[in-house]
């Protein structure tokens, strides 16, 4: 064979590999996202479904369990995933949820000043970052997912419930089929007590939500309780699959859930944004136990 024909070959055959795996790059892309199933979740992600997620701050796990029930409730409606955030950072994260996620798009999310507060107290750890980041991936396979911050604006002297109760009451309204899921601490999405100081859940009562508290084993969160750091916590004895929700009231003290969402051993998600000033991360206990 000419030394010509040799080199047309060759060229041939390169661009014909470079093109099989441009083809094969390209079909992993379209793939959907893995969801790791939660046993007793369908039930919860029927079209106009309210699900209030209560968790402990700064774990990994309940942020990625948000994730895997809005990865099943994404395949049946559109979605609405409420989160304990400023509203100021609402602009910043649907910024990110139409970009492309390159490094430079997740910067920008995190010069906002919630990331960066000295006081980080778990809302803003890297494990909620990664969460954005999946209804971002999701939102790229066609899901129709949307996130609405629901904290009340920096310097706002609101009560917290107040706000977030009617800004995830707005969403709600404004889309009445959508399956609207919000993640929150496990106070503030308790249907009770009622009253003036009401909890965000218990302003919600009329639209009829599924309240959900966090159960886990034990573990680790990073919270501030005072300080803010790394904190070992106690958890339930009680015997439950993790991945899994359990449909039967729960209580503490004067707080009241349709049930609960168990999540196994929990691992701390450190903040998003490491602040060169914070102590050295510590095991404290402290926490109150939940289930």
């Amino acid at each position: 064979m000419k030394r010509s024909t040799m080199q047309r070959t060759f060229a041939l055959y390169a661009i014909s590999i470079a093109a099989l795996f441009a083809a094969a790059n390209l079909a992993n892309a379209a793939q959907p996202s893995v969801c790791t199933p939660i046993a007793n979740a369908a039930p919860l992600l029927h079209p106009d479904a309210l699900v209030l997620l209560g968790e402990m701050h700064g774990s990994q796990e309940s942020p990625r369990f948000t994730a895997d029930l809005i990865c099943a409730a994404a395949t049946r409606a559109s979605v609405i995933l409420g989160l304990e955030i400023p509203r100021d950072e609402q602009a910043r994260i649907d910024g990110y949820l139409a970009s492309h996620g390159t490094a430079d798009d997740r910067s920008r999310v995190l010069t906002g000043a919630f990331w960066t507060r000295p006081m980080q107290d778990g809302r803003s750890s890297q494990a909620m970052l990664d969460l954005i980041e999946r209804m971002r991936d999701l939102r790229t396979q066609g899901r129709d997912i949307r996130i609405v911050a629901l904290d009340r604006a920096t310097g706002d002297p609101t009560d917290r419930d107040k706000v977030m109760a009617t800004r995830l009451r707005a969403a709600k309204i404004a889309a009445p089929k959508a399956i609207v899921i919000a993640l929150t601490g496990n106070l503030h999405n308790s249907l009770a007590p009622e009253g003036a100081s009401a909890p965000m859940g218990a302003r919600l009562r009329n639209l009829m939500p599924t309240a959900l508290t966090v159960s886990y084993t034990s573990g680790r969160i990073w919270a501030c309780m005072p300080d803010c750091g790394m904190h070992a916590i106690d958890g339930s004895k009680k015997s439950a699959a993790a991945w899994s929700i359990e449909l039967e009231p729960a209580s503490i003290g004067d707080r009241r859930w349709n049930g609960i969402f168990h999540v196994g051993a929990l691992h701390a998600s450190q903040p998003a944004v490491a602040d060169p000033h914070a102590p050295p991360p510590n095991a404290e206990t402290g926490a109150m136990p939940i289930y």
